[in-house]
């Protein structure tokens, strides 16, 4: 997981392309998160939250179908005169029904600091 300036893809991300911290005036602030051996039925929520605490972006669904490998996201386009300085994290969980009950079987966290 970790965050990049526009869309990201999967394997520049396993490649740790996206290792380079974006700057404040970034055309778009992107969280991403990769999992594997998802389950159809799964779900998932993501969420990109500023360092006010406001939530920028969030989402959430369903998994159509069994993932060996998922490249999830969620970004927010840079705001005029750029994005604040601060402490931006980024959040995403996988919940799966089991035996009656939910279950968190990924669980990721991420932060950036931007200057």
């Amino acid at each position: 997981a970790g965050f990049a300036t526009a869309r990201p893809e999967l394997a520049r991300a396993l490649d740790g392309a996206y290792d380079a911290p974006p700057g404040a005036q970034a055309p778009a602030l992107v969280f991403w998160a990769v999992a594997w051996g998802l389950r159809e039925g799964d779900r998932e929520s993501f969420r990109l939250i500023a360092p006010d605490g406001r939530t920028l972006a969030e989402g959430s669904g369903t998994l159509p179908r069994n993932q060996a490998q998922w490249l999830r996201y969620i970004g927010k386009k840079r705001p005029a005169g750029g994005f604040p300085p601060g402490r931006y994290r980024g959040e995403y969980r996988v919940t799966r029904e089991t035996g009656g009950h939910k279950v968190t079987v990924v669980e990721v966290s991420r932060a950036i600091e931007l200057h």
